[in-house]
């Protein structure tokens, strides 16, 4: 690997938490004079803090906003770069405008920026037209899987290693699964257990308006949003699921 060299300023982007980067991070303090978090995730209370200067405004949708609007207090043109970088960071973390946490900002800087960006309609087809033939086969076996607990209004799906072995589907291709859930009209909350070994799974929690699943994510030494959250298990699934599914059937009670 190349050496990092000595440098004046570190931007990380897109966290606010300096577990999720290590070793690299270590790395960065012995050769950065100032580390900065640019970030619109909570900071979470059993997390690190962030360095002092960094600029974390979780009243932001995206990340991509909030370089949107530094960019501008620059004083700085956007060319078609950096237009289509930042309205791919917006459309992607707000699925396509899902959560845009009550705010116009996402709206009206896409709107802004559509104008510097050659076929937008591109960004969309790479971002969401993106499933396979063996995607479609294994979305049919896995929705086929959801169980519903407190009524309809929890959803849990777990996935199997062996369920992406079948139809040779990559990890990260199951990420929007836990969307389409949501998209049942009765669910209120809904999480996604995919084993990715052994004893390891991803954790995916996701809520609709007014409900939080950060705590939960939390608890278990994860983070994310107050709608969107998640954290890696470790040991047996089992008791973790029970725990998480009392802790949602308590959310959508209450």
């Amino acid at each position: 690997h190349t050496p990092i060299e000595e440098h004046d300023l570190t931007l990380i982007f897109d966290t606010n938490d300096s577990r999720l980067i290590e070793p690299l991070y270590s790395k960065l303090k012995e050769t950065s004079k100032n580390l900065l978090f640019v970030d619109h995730h909570p900071i979470l209370d059993s997390g690190p803090k962030v360095t002092e200067g960094s600029l974390v405004d979780t009243n932001m949708a995206s990340t991509g906003e909030i370089a949107y609007f530094i960019i501008n207090a620059l004083k700085l043109d956007f060319n078609a770069e950096a237009a289509e970088a930042i309205y791919t960071s917006i459309i992607f973390d707000t699925q396509f405008f899902r959560y845009v946490k009550s705010c116009a900002n996402s709206h009206l800087i896409c709107a802004d920026l559509i104008p510097k960006i050659d076929n937008p309609e591109r960004i969309h087809q790479e971002l969401f037209s993106t499933y396979s033939l063996g995607k479609m086969s294994f979305l049919a076996m896995a929705l086929n899987k959801i169980e519903y607990y407190s009524n309809g209004r929890i959803a849990c799906l777990e996935i199997a290693y062996e369920d992406l072995n079948k139809n040779n589907i990559e990890a990260d291709d199951t990420r929007d699964i836990i969307d389409m859930i949501m998209n049942v009209k009765q669910v209120k909350a809904a999480v996604l257990i995919r084993e990715d070994a052994k004893h390891f799974h991803r954790l995916s929690l996701r809520a609709k308006s007014g409900l939080s699943v950060l705590p939960v994510a939390e608890g278990l030494g994860g983070g994310g949003h107050k709608n969107a959250a998640g954290a890696y298990l470790k040991g047996d699934i089992k008791s973790k699921k029970e725990k998480i599914l009392k802790a949602l059937a308590q959310l959508v009670k209450e």
